[in-house]
């Protein structure tokens, strides 16, 4: 099992809102955006980037090179 905090329901519609005011709605929505964030943008997912970015200019070298 991950270790991620559990996602809140979705919000419901607008006519019941069960947050008190516009800034704890806000609060929440930026709580769980965060999680997500740091979630997906880990700095695993930027090495794999990275290694990617690396291995494409690598190959454009031997293809440029190949080419000449």
């Amino acid at each position: 099992m991950q270790n991620r905090p559990s996602l809140p329901p979705p919000p419901p519609p607008v006519e019941i809102s069960s947050w008190p005011d516009r800034e704890a709605m806000l609060a929440d929505r930026a709580f769980i955006l965060g999680a997500l964030v740091r979630m997906h943008l880990g700095p695993a997912r930027l090495g794999v980037l990275a290694m990617w970015a690396g291995l494409t200019a690598f190959g454009w070298l031997l293809v440029g090179t190949a080419l000449a």
